[in-house]
C-alpha cells in the first residue's frame, strides 16, 4: 500500500484477497482497504478508527472507533453498528461467532457475539501484564491461544473450564494457520513458524524465522503482521528500534531532518506514546523511560534543560497541553485503569 511509513495496524482476510488498515485520513485515523487487484488503497466509508479485524467471510471489518467504542461496519463502507461501548485494541473476529476484544485498559480480555449480545470476560490481567490480547481459538477445542505482554511478550493457552494458563513460547500475536503451523513474531522482530498440536495446546518443534525485521512500529505486543488461513502473509518491513534511544527531529519543508538539541537522546519506554509542543512552541512534553519508570518529561526548546513532570510507578503516556499552556493532562494507570489526569506544567502541585 503506498504511504506505508503511516500504517499502524492491519489485517488480511482469511481467504487472503485483501487487506484492511489503519492510517490518516481527512477526519483522523480511519480504515483503509486495499485488494491486491486495485491500484491504491481505498477508505473505508464510514470507518474511523484502528485495530481492523476482518470476519471470516470478508464481509465485514470490526474495529475500535477512535472514541474507544468496538463497532462493525461492511467492507464497503457503511453506518456502523456498535458491539460494545469501550473497547482498547487487539480486534480478532473469528470463526466461533466472537469478535474478541482487549479492554480500555488493556488488561483483560472481552468477546461479543458478531450479532450483538452480552459481552463476556475471557481472561483477566493486571496493570503489570501491561495488557493482554491477540486471542486465537484452537479449532476443536474449548481452548484459546492469547498475547500477555510485555518484557517479555508470552503466547499462553487458556482453559475456559478451568482458567488456568499455561505459556506456549516467547512472542506475540498468535496465528493458527491451515497447515498447522503457529505464526507469531518474536521481539527481535522476526516472524516466526512451528508445528502446534491442537491437542496439546503446545508446539511441536522448534521454531523458525521466515522474516526478519518486522516492524514494531504498532508496539512490542503489535508488530505489523498478519496472515490468512492460507498462509498468506502480509507484514511491513522495519527495524526493530522499540529499545533504541529516541530523538527528536524538526523535519524542514525540503524534507531534511534537523535535531531538535544535537547529542540529545532519551528511551521512549515500549514504543512512542505521544509527544506534543506547548501552545507557544517552547517547550516539548513526552513520554519517557528511566529504569523502568515511564513518566511525563518537558523538554525547553530549542536546547535547554529537561525536567521530569510526573514521579510515579505507574504507566504515563500522551501527554498534551491545555490552551493557555499552563497544565499538562496524560493517561496513567495508576488507579489500575487507564485514566486522564492533569499537573501544573511547572511541576508544582500533585497530578489530579
Amino acid at each position: 500500500a503506498e504511504n506505508t511509513a503511516t500504517i499502524n495496524f492491519l489485517d488480511v482476510a482469511d481467504d487472503g484477497s485483501f487487506m484492511v488498515f489503519s492510517a490518516p485520513g481527512e477526519e483522523g485515523t480511519a480504515l483503509w482497504l486495499r485488494r491486491w487487484g486495485d491500484l491504491a488503497p481505498v477508505p473505508v466509508p464510514g470507518a474511523l478508527g484502528r485495530f481492523p479485524g476482518i470476519s471470516p467471510d470478508g464481509s465485514e471489518v470490526a474495529y475500535v472507533t477512535n472514541a474507544g467504542q468496538l463497532v462493525a461496519i461492511p467492507v464497503v463502507g457503511g453506518i456502523p453498528r456498535t458491539l460494545s461501548d469501550s473497547a482498547g485494541c487487539c480486534v480478532r473476529w473469528q470463526d466461533d461467532g466472537n469478535v474478541y476484544f482487549s479492554s480500555a485498559a488493556f488488561t483483560d480480555v472481552f468477546r461479543v457475539p458478531a450479532t450483538g449480545g452480552e459481552v463476556e470476560l475471557v481472561v483477566s490481567g493486571s496493570a503489570e501484564s501491561n495488557w493482554l490480547g491477540e486471542v486465537e481459538p484452537i479449532p476443536g477445542s474449548d481452548r484459546l491461544l492469547f498475547t500477555r505482554c510485555c518484557s517479555p511478550g508470552r503466547i499462553e493457552v487458556l482453559d475456559p473450564a478451568s482458567g488456568e494458563t499455561e505459556v506456549v513460547t516467547l512472542g506475540t500475536k498468535p496465528h493458527l494457520i491451515g497447515s498447522g503451523h503457529l505464526v507469531f513474531t518474536s521481539e527481535e522482530g522476526q516472524i516466526m513458524a512451528a508445528g502446534f498440536d491442537p491437542g496439546s495446546g503446545q508446539l511441536t518443534g522448534s521454531a523458525v524465522p521466515m522474516v526478519d525485521e518486522v516492524s514494531l512500529a504498532g508496539g512490542v505486543s503489535y508488530p505489523l503482521m498478519s496472515v490468512s488461513d492460507d498462509g498468506t502473509l502480509v507484514y511491513l518491513t522495519g527495524l526493530n528500534t522499540v529499545n533504541a534511544r529516541a530523538e527528536f527531529v524538526w523535519v524542514e519543508r525540503s524534507g531534511a531532518a534537523v535535531p531538535v538539541d544535537p547529542g540529545w537522546t532519551f528511551d521512549q519506554g515500549d514504543v512512542n506514546r505521544g509527544w506534543r509542543l506547548s501552545p507557544d512552541d517552547s517547550q516539548l512534553a513526552f513520554r519517557g523511560a528511566v529504569d523502568g519508570a515511564q513518566d511525563i518529561w518537558i523538554k525547553q526548546l530549542p536546547a535547554g534543560p529537561l525536567s521530569r513532570l510526573t514521579f510515579h510507578d505507574a504507566i504515563d503516556r500522551m501527554p498534551r497541553w491545555s490552551p493557555d499552556g499552563e497544565y499538562v493532562t496524560f493517561i496513567s494507570n495508576r488507579n489500575e485503569g487507564f485514566d486522564v489526569w492533569w499537573k501544573p506544567a511547572d511541576g508544582t502541585g500533585q497530578a489530579e
